[in-house]
């Protein structure tokens, strides 16, 4: 009995040990498929979470500047790849939220040249900004032909509005060179070369460069290069206040702007320069913030006159917009100002706020430069020369008059005929003005009637709205449709007794209150 015991152990042992691996095998085995069971279940978070980091990457170098839209376009359509291996019920909604966000920094960057289509150099205080040579196909090539093919992906995404979004951002229009950071605060140079303005005009694009508060727009299109010029340039500097004058000791210049000098030249193949007229063709757009005491209706653009030493007045502003749009004349210096201009006798005034108006508007002068006698009558001839001016008009000097008492020599000779041309006047009689005579208040409102015509407005006014005035029986019959249009453009014609007095002589103060309400529903018409 005990040699059986002795000879069946290691049978006993060897059978234990092949039961032992067994179960360790197949519990090998078990984990194996648990672990690959795993694995695949965990796949499709691994990608979700891969491709939200790398996206989110991306939207942080666009952010920063660091990356050109045509690299991020490349770059998301490779990740959006990756998440199309797995199941779109299995992509989650970050993810996607990711790629939206990328998305609309793309759609804002897509009409931007990249940096490296740039070449910035230095010469003295200037920096100099070159736009290579093929920078236009090399950019839209990338842009346009890469975003089709963002935009397939994001459909099957089901971003569906994204897609859209990057199809209306396609520069079909403009192209955005924006001024590096490192040469914001220098005198700026910013050279087209022609072969740059040829690739624009073949796409019928225009570009756009966008400095520190100001912006230049070039409609490439309208430039005629068959003089042999070999590029453009563009040239701006931020200017200091202290430098520039203000002789006017009642008068209180408040910039709501950068101050900018600029200048536009034509530069040819043998290195020559000379002035470029843009004049009606690249335009200027200057940033601006009102100032919490500053009064809009003083607001406007302004060129500072370096012979007079003085702020010549361009056009009003919409305070509310932040930004105002200029044609480039072919040098000056530019800025918006709240122009705080006042007089010592319209200080208790009932029109001080209309005529400090028309004063920035530099319509309202002084009889000198601390008094405005705003009670004093106006003549027919002063109230032509304010309104011809209220238009932006030039004066006309014809060799022979059109009146027999307005003569070459009266100082008011040139604004009446150019008056009278642009349909704004007419005679009291066929040949006779009476120049020197004081205007009725309808007078000046028939006058105010036929410039918002001149100038583009066209009002629905009705005689029966002017029922609610007290005294509105009374407006002569050829005065009354002009009361009518100049009531619907919001000028106001009354005084502060609420009546219209139409046979009154008009006082320069009332001139002023009335020229102002034309003077806005006109600027309106330019927005």
């Amino acid at each position: 009995m005990e040699r059986r015991l002795i000879r069946r152990g290691p049978l006993s042992k060897r059978l234990l040990m092949l039961l032992i691996l067994t179960i360790l095998a197949g519990s090998f085995a078990f984990s194996g498929n648990a672990l690959a069971n795993d694995n695949e279940e965990n796949e499709p978070e691994k990608i979700n979470n891969e491709v939200a980091a790398e996206v989110r990457n991306i939207s942080y170098q666009l952010d920063k500047g660091a990356m050109d839209p045509g690299t991020a376009i490349s770059l998301l359509i490779s990740e959006i790849d990756a998440l199309e291996e797995i199941d779109k019920v299995d992509i989650e909604s970050a993810t996607l939220d990711e790629v939206k966000k990328a998305v609309s920094l793309i759609v804002q960057e897509m009409p931007l040249l990249p940096n490296s289509l740039l070449k910035v150099w230095f010469t003295g205080s200037k920096a100099v900004v070159d736009i290579a040579e093929n920078a236009i196909p090399y950019h839209l090539g990338r842009v346009m032909d890469d975003a089709k093919k963002l935009e397939e992906h994001l459909d099957k995404l089901g971003l569906t509005e994204q897609a859209q979004d990057l199809e209306n951002a396609r520069p079909y229009n403009n192209l955005l060179l924006k001024i590096p950071e490192v040469v914001a605060k220098k005198e700026i140079q910013v050279n087209v070369p022609v072969s740059v303005a040829k690739d624009l005009i073949a796409r019928n694009l225009n570009l756009k460069i966008q400095g520190d508060g100001i912006s230049f727009l070039m409609p490439a299109k309208d430039f005629d290069f068959s003089d042999g010029t070999a590029r453009v340039a563009i040239i701006y500097k931020e200017m200091e206040s202290k430098d520039l004058p203000n002789l006017d000791a009642n008068l209180t210049l408040h910039f709501a702007s950068r101050i900018y000098a600029v200048k536009a030249y034509r530069l040819a193949v043998n290195g020559a320069s000379s002035p470029a007229d843009f004049s009606q063709r690249v335009r200027m757009a200057l940033s601006f913030d009102l100032g919490k005491d500053s009064d809009p209706a003083r607001l406007g653009a302004f060129r500072y006159d370096e012979t007079k030493k003085r702020w010549i007045y361009i056009k009003g502003v919409n305070a509310t917009a932040g930004i105002i749009e200029l044609h480039l004349e072919n040098e000056g210096i530019y800025a918006v100002i709240d122009y705080q201009k006042t007089f010592e006798d319209i200080q208790k005034h009932w029109a001080k706020a209309d005529i400090e108006a028309m004063a920035a508007r530099q319509i309202a002068i002084g009889v000198t430069t601390s008094l405005f006698m705003p009670d004093e009558p106006l003549s027919r001839a002063q109230f032509t020369a304010l309104l011809l001016r209220s238009l932006n008009k030039k004066e006309i000097t014809p060799t022979t008059p059109t009146f027999k008492d307005v003569n070459s020599g009266d100082w008011f000779y040139g604004a009446v005929e150019a008056a009278y041309r642009a349909g704004l006047v007419s005679g009291k009689e066929k040949d006779i003005f009476a120049p020197r005579d004081n205007i009725t208040r309808e007078e000046m409102v028939v006058m105010l009637a036929r410039a918002l015509k001149a100038a583009g407005y066209h009002g629905t006014g009705n005689v029966g709205s002017l029922e609610c005035f007290r005294d509105y029986a009374v407006i002569s019959d050829w005065a009354k449709g002009a009361f009518a249009s100049c009531q619907d453009a919001g000028i106001n014609l009354t005084l502060p007794d609420g009546n219209l007095h139409p046979h009154d002589d008009a006082t320069r103060a009332q001139a002023m209150v009335m020229l102002k309400g034309f003077s806005d529903a006109i600027q309106t018409l330019d927005r």
